[in-house]
């Protein structure tokens, strides 16, 4: 390592130590809530042990002991009851979707699906969600969200039994949806797009010969061979589009050896080898097309060449065991694969191979198992699982299902395993702020006890110079209320006391009540003065400094504006004295307007002598000259219009109206 390269390793090492200190120190000024004090505490002592020398420049922990950290961090508070995650998946965006059984996680109201920012690490309910369980959920290749589950009611939509799908802000029905009474338990999409639906259902559309497995072509579902006896539990496509159906049935399709698992190719079932010993609820793919299996069964290809393997197996060729003994006292109810296809199981089995902190949860790198973390897997509590798993793009792992632990870190129904140090903390730091916007009156009461010590003075045991310091304002009751600001603060470390100085009398008698704030502002003191607008030059033109905002763009024409029918029509601004900096989002068809394409509904007029700023832009389903050009975007002057050009060949020009399109467009330019 050069000398330069140590220089900034020691200032990441600083900046990660003076974080996990910062963290701690947060989490002793949220003791109001005591059960996410506890998920709070577990993780910042986790983060804590990190070995200043152990961080990589780019945030990632590196010494190949990895027990010496518990990576697990909650993504739900404690208080929100969720009975149980079960279906995970990312959008490759933004957006990690997550179906169960709840109607509150992450401290917001959501029934039976939410979504989870990777990039603000909020929560936000899906289109008023759906009336029962989601056990499924599949992103198709146009990047809509498809659900499967037992409810019989999507955002109120007819025939939503079961099956859903939504692209914007409204559920749709495919079909008439599944059978009465039954539930859709896995979905799958292939590389056309069409959608593969398994469950518990004996009809799927009203189509014949749908019992358990059916699949949606775009316009109707069709019967693949006979089906699967409303046995469906798994499904998996590899690179041939060639679709893996596990099942707690025998025969699929008719098909001798097709006992809990077959393949559908070219139109027809086939077993693999003689099949399972019993219920497959679990399949994934790898980058090599090779099939992970996991279920309750204990030996595989029974009949032919018969493998112990209990909970876990994989297919290539031919059947092998994965591992040596496979899960202990249990069921695989889900598989992941990450980048370097290491596997990911998830249970309700006791261990993996007898290898200690695998219990729920344990990882394969292709030549043994492991545990994710030192702390172990999830509790072993009877009834405790994990019913669904996610590796997003960093190779971190979500887990959902019904746990109160993972890795000894307390959560609730949902956690991640993360591999760089700094998502840790990103999310620890979220989970802080959501607390806040939670429940946040100003005030946070305190769990230590204040002693009186004089009339303008109280003593707290232990070192609290860094939570009341000088200005911090507090609130105490005993026979009355008194609120003031901290004048004064020392700790004694003979004594191990904090004496604290106030701005008021303090009543000779037991303080109750104890609070102190960092937002509100001393008695008699109004707060700081906050500047939102100027008046710039002699021509005395007053702009904002500082300003945000919403906005509602359209699609028009230049000949004719016309109107269409928005399925996204987005828009946000934010204001830094003349540069306005936006962001759009357009999603239309049936429109109306000819001409040439423009985009109307800035916030601010432009500059009329501007110069052209091209924007940033993603565009889909526009009708271009060419194969290979590009759309360009650019705020017109004097105008609140952007206007829209399809360049190629070293030329441009403006495209013309599209009845139907999508466009994204983000930059800046300076206002009138």
């Amino acid at each position: 390592m050069s000398a330069g390269d140590q220089v900034v390793q020691k200032s990441i090492e600083g900046n990660v130590l003076e974080e996990v200190e910062a963290l701690r120190r947060d989490v002793d000024e949220l003791k109001s809530s005591a059960a996410l004090l506890e998920s709070l505490d577990s993780l910042t002592e986790n983060l804590g042990i990190v070995r200043a020398s152990d961080i990589a420049a780019d945030g990632v922990h590196t010494n190949a002991n990895v027990v010496d950290i518990n990576w697990w961090v909650p993504l739900n508070l404690a208080d929100d009851v969720v009975t149980r995650v079960r279906a995970l998946v990312y959008d490759g965006v933004e957006y990690v979707y997550v179906g169960g059984d709840f109607t509150r996680i992450g401290g917001v109201a959501a029934n039976y699906i939410a979504r989870y920012s990777l990039i603000t690490r909020n929560w936000s309910e899906v289109n008023g969600g759906v009336n029962a369980p989601v056990y499924a959920i599949a992103i198709t290749n146009t990047g809509a969200i498809l659900i499967g589950g037992s409810f019989t009611n999507a955002g109120g939509v007819a025939n939503a039994d079961g099956i859903a799908i939504t692209s914007g802000s409204t559920w749709a029905a495919l079909g008439t949806g599944a059978s009465a009474g039954s539930t859709v338990l896995a979905l799958a999409v292939d590389s056309a797009n069409n959608y593969y639906a398994a469950g518990s259902f004996t009809l799927m559309g009203g189509v014949a010969n749908t019992s358990g497995v059916a699949k949606w072509t775009g316009a109707a579902w069709t019967a693949m061979g006979t089906g699967a006896s409303a046995g469906g539990r798994a499904l998996a496509i590899n690179s041939a589009d060639e679709v893996y159906l596990g099942t707690t049935t025998l025969n699929i399709g008719g098909v001798a050896n097709a006992d809990y698992i077959g393949k559908w190719s070219a139109g027809a079932w086939s077993g693999l080898g003689s099949g399972t010993s019993d219920g497959v609820y679990a399949l994934a793919v790898d980058s090599n097309d090779v099939l992970y299996v996991g279920g309750a069964f204990t030996s595989v290809d029974p009949g032919i060449n018969p493998i112990t393997c209990s909970g876990i197996a994989s297919y290539s060729s031919g059947w092998a065991a994965v591992g040596v003994a496979g899960v202990d006292t249990g069921i695989v109810y889900a598989i992941a694969i990450d980048a370097n296809d290491f596997v990911v199981i998830g249970g309700s089995f006791g261990d993996v191979d007898d290898v200690e902190g695998t219990s729920r949860i344990a990882i394969w790198d292709g030549a043994e198992w492991g545990a994710l973390s030192n702390g172990g897997g999830v509790t072993t509590v009877a009834g405790k699982e994990v019913n669904g798993l996610l590796v997003l793009p960093s190779n971190s792992v979500v887990a959902g299902g019904i746990f109160d632990y993972v890795g000894a870190i307390a959560c609730n129904g949902i956690a991640q395993w993360c591999k760089p140090l700094n998502e840790a903390f990103d999310i620890a730091a979220s989970l802080l702020e959501l607390y806040a916007q939670r429940s946040w009156s100003g005030w946070i009461p305190d769990v230590v006890t204040w002693t009186y010590a004089s009339a303008s003075a109280f003593t707290i045991q232990g070192d609290k110079t860094l939570k009341l310091r000088v200005g911090t304002r507090i609130k105490c009751v005993n026979s009355g209320a008194k609120q003031g600001y901290v004048s004064a603060v020392s700790y004694a470390a003979g004594t191990n006391l904090t004496t604290v100085t106030v701005s008021f009398v303090v009543a000779n008698a037991v303080i109750t009540e104890p609070f102190y704030s960092y937002i509100l502002y001393p008695e008699g003191y109004a707060g700081p003065t906050v500047l939102t607008s100027a008046v710039i030059g002699t021509g005395g033109d007053t702009i904002d400094l500082a300003k945000s905002g919403s906005l509602t763009p359209t699609i028009i024409g230049t000949t004719t504006s016309g109107i269409g029918t928005y399925t996204s029509q987005l828009g946000e601004f934010y204001v830094m004295g003349k540069i306005v900096f936006y962001e759009i989002e357009l999603v239309w068809t049936a429109h109306t307007g000819t001409g040439n394409m423009r985009i109307e509904g800035l916030p601010y007029t432009s500059k009329s002598n501007d110069i052209f700023v091209p924007s940033a832009v993603y565009w889909s389903n526009l009708t271009l000259l060419a194969v290979g050009n590009k759309v360009l975007a650019i705020v017109m002057p004097n105008t609140t219009k952007i206007s829209i050009y399809e360049i190629g060949n070293g030329a441009s020009s403006v495209l013309p109206m599209d009845a139907a399109g999508s466009l994204r467009v983000s930059g800046f330019y300076i206002r009138a």
